[in-house]
């Protein structure tokens, strides 16, 4: 009994300083560090593969409202789009529904990713087709005028670059730069599209 009282006490430990790093990491986001936040917990995950959503327990009593950009230490998970008293639902950036702009760190490209679904790289459009993309190029958030994003949030990493025959843009694809599936701790950007 005791053995097996230890071991519990162990895993307990483990789950406890796994939760502290993953809190940890959400100060680590410099580029949003000037805009006030609200640090939440993932409280259920959507039980549809077609509504690729999170519950977090923040809501507008806490200062959430609908269209917040929600991050973590690593970059950008997506966005409000429902907000009750004490829960809030952010839809993820893997979401069909999703849009965001991106700019190529390196080449400077402007185009806007898509979401095509959990587990599936996005999918950018509108990089003209001689564009000096280069895989493993980031993407981050546009912070173009008409952008639901503040600038500069790390979307993604680019994992395929193709010049289809015929076509005018760039076949690019960006895998996501934060484990969308293994989410505990979010920060809700308190900002809003001016």
């Amino acid at each position: 009994e005791q053995l097996e009282e230890a071991r519990r006490q162990r895993l307990k430990a483990e789950d406890t300083q796994r939760e502290l790093e993953s809190l940890q990491e959400l100060d680590d986001l410099t580029v949003v560090a000037d805009i006030p936040s609200v640090a939440a917990r993932v409280v259920s995950t959507s039980a549809s593969n077609f509504d690729l959503t999170v519950q977090i327990d923040q809501g507008r009593n806490d200062g959430v409202a609908l269209r917040m950009p929600v991050v973590t230490g690593a970059g950008l998970v997506g966005r409000v789009v429902s907000v009750s008293s004490s829960r809030s639902t952010v839809r993820l950036i893997t979401d069909p529904t999703m849009s965001v702009g991106v700019r190529l760190a390196t080449s400077a490209e402007v185009g806007v990713a898509n979401g095509r679904g959990e587990g599936r790289d996005l999918g950018v459009d509108f990089v003209a087709i001689d564009a000096p993309v280069r895989k493993d190029e980031v993407a981050v958030t546009s912070g173009l005028q008409q952008s639901q994003f503040p600038p500069s949030i790390p979307v993604g990493m680019v994992t395929t670059v193709e010049e289809p025959t015929g076509e005018f843009q760039k076949l690019l694809r960006i895998e996501p730069v934060v484990d969308l599936r293994r989410l505990t701790f979010v920060r809700v950007l308190q900002w809003s599209p001016a």
